[in-house]
């Protein structure tokens, strides 16, 4: 029965290769996944732990609580993700609920509703470099089975929410300094998704055949595997990292202008 909820539907007539099953499976090796991920897993936990921690400077003075926009859209965020949690049951799909647009969704409620720290300033980083993928869900939207008339909704709100408005509030919120753009941050941020997509996603990955944000085999909408074929698996890190970076790029010039245009009136 538990299976059932998590991938109970996946495999029904008519999935595609972007959903998992045993094609998406045997594309690659399971010996190459693994050392890949191992790799991965050590040598990134190794930069964490030894250089790019010490970029992130510790906050000093008392919590600050939240605005009242920032409170209403972290409890939007909450809505959306038990709404989202309650659909995937309903769709026998609940797996995908482990995909990093939820867990930057969950990241960015936490850093919304709570007081001002250290520890809630790293999520925000490590949240602002994740909500590239929520962007892609703005561009591209796959809703997929459709049971409920404000499914649609639900996506198009939480994607819209935690790709742009919520990063951008962020990035302009006076409870943390001014946010820099430095590609050290930006990288000890996405070090972060590289070990929970080698990790978590992976693991869930193979033993559900469920394919969790790629994990399992490549993207067929991924312009970069006519290039790079199955070297996808470690090469993505760099190409991810830079589409990440360069959107960030974009959300802080965004959240700039912001801030310029709101001195003025203040």
């Amino acid at each position: 029965m538990l299976r059932d909820v998590f991938v109970g539907r996946i495999f029904e007539g008519g999935y595609s290769q972007n959903d998992g099953g045993p094609d998406c499976l045997s594309q690659l090796s399971i010996e190459y996944k693994l050392l890949v991920c191992l790799t991965s897993i050590i040598a990134h936990t190794f930069l964490i732990q030894k250089i790019t921690n010490r970029y992130i400077i510790p906050l000093s003075g008392p919590p600050i609580k939240p605005n009242i926009i920032e409170y209403f859209f972290g409890v939007v965020q909450i809505i959306v993700l038990i709404l989202q949690f309650f659909l995937k049951i309903q769709t026998h799909r609940l797996i995908f609920i482990f995909n990093p647009c939820h867990v930057t969704t969950l990241m960015q409620a936490y850093v919304l509703l709570t007081p001002s720290s250290t520890q809630n300033y790293k999520i925000m980083h490590i949240s602002i470099a994740w909500c590239f993928g929520a962007f892609l869900g703005v561009l591209m939207p796959m809703v997929g089975e459709i049971i409920y008339g404000w499914e649609a909704e639900v996506f198009h709100i939480q994607h819209w929410c935690t790709g742009i408005i919520c990063p951008i509030l962020l990035m302009i919120s006076k409870r943390y300094p001014p946010y820099k753009l430095s590609p050290f941050i930006m990288y000890y941020a996405f070090e972060f998704f590289i070990i929970y997509q080698r990790s978590v996603l992976a693991y869930l990955s193979h033993i559900t055949w469920a394919n969790l944000n790629f994990t399992l085999c490549s993207a067929t909408t991924d312009p970069w595997i006519p290039f790079v074929g199955t070297h996808y698996y470690y090469i993505s890190e760099f190409y991810v990292y830079l589409n990440s970076y360069l959107y960030a790029l974009g959300l802080y010039f965004i959240a700039s202008l912001i801030k310029k245009v709101k001195s003025k009136v203040d």
